[in-house]
């Protein structure tokens, strides 16, 4: 079933003007850097570094500074009140592409395991914080955006507002369950097309 919905959009022609957006996108970002979600493997506050295991990149490294943000566990949690949380999942918005970047923020999500979905993006409602996407099999499914989730489309993280304008690109969101409402922690671009 894949396989057919990206027959579709190499067909319609829908692929080659996404390939066209990082450029296009460059230009709108909101905030340097990238960002990664995964399972907080450890802390080390001895050498000042945080270990991830991010989902679809393994096992991540990266450094903290007094000003990296913590969200998520009280108004002015600093770094230290991640340790004894390993096993939780976590988002982090990082700057560089060396062996450890560094940390800007992470957002603490909890116990809930993150799931994956990936799809086209159909229409984003920026005052409701609402996503759809099209799923591979033509049913469309809406999620809640979280306050502080990335959206990271290669070019460096946008606002929704910005992704609202990019109907069709192919995403992949991140999100967990609360009751019946997907919540979105992390936006990224879609996995490439697979045969």
């Amino acid at each position: 079933m894949w396989t057919r919905w990206m027959g579709t959009l190499l067909a319609a022609g829908t692929w080659a003007g996404l390939a066209a957006l990082p450029g296009h996108l460059a230009a709108q970002r909101t905030a340097e850097g990238h960002a990664a979600i995964g399972t907080l493997k450890s802390v080390d506050a001895r050498r000042g570094t945080l270990t991830v295991i991010a989902i679809g990149q393994g096992e991540r490294v990266f450094r903290l500074t007094p000003m990296t943000a913590v969200h998520g566990l009280g108004a002015h949690a600093e770094t230290d009140a991640l340790t004894g949380r390993e096993g939780a999942s976590l988002w982090v918005h990082y700057v560089g592409e060396e062996e450890a970047p560094l940390a800007r923020a992470v957002q603490y999500i909890g116990w809930a395991g993150v799931k994956a979905a990936d799809g086209l993006l159909v229409r984003v409602l920026t005052r409701q914080r609402e996503l759809v996407i099209e799923r591979p099999w033509g049913v469309e499914e809406a999620y809640v955006v979280s306050e502080r989730a990335p959206i990271d489309l290669a070019a460096g993280l946008v606002s929704l507002d910005v992704l609202g304008g990019q109907r069709g690109l192919l995403l992949t969101v991140y999100y967990t369950m609360l009751g019946p409402v997907k919540v979105v922690w992390l936006v990224t671009r879609g996995p490439p097309a697979v045969s």
